[in-house]
């Protein structure tokens, strides 16, 4: 390899990981936020988005979160 694609690498990956570390910093924000409520709906559209049992998108997401409330539901009573 010569210097100049050497050097042109090396200014590629720093960038990349520049891009990263601040994409890892707004992940970061929006993680914070994500409550086990949210979690759980994840979890559950997840599933219903692989075995599609919802009519429209409204109905899913009100679904996910009955769900999710189920989870926690089960989860207090350990």
């Amino acid at each position: 390899m010569t210097d100049d694609l050497v050097k042109r690498l090396r200014n590629r990956i720093e960038a990349l990981e520049d891009a990263l570390q601040r994409e890892r910093q707004v992940m970061g924000v929006m993680l914070q936020n994500i409550t086990m409520r949210d979690q759980f709906a994840m979890a559950a559209l997840t599933g219903l988005l692989a075995n599609p049992v919802c009519i429209g998108w409204s109905q899913c997401a009100e679904d996910c979160y009955q769900m999710a409330d189920k989870m926690l539901e089960a989860r207090e009573a350990k």
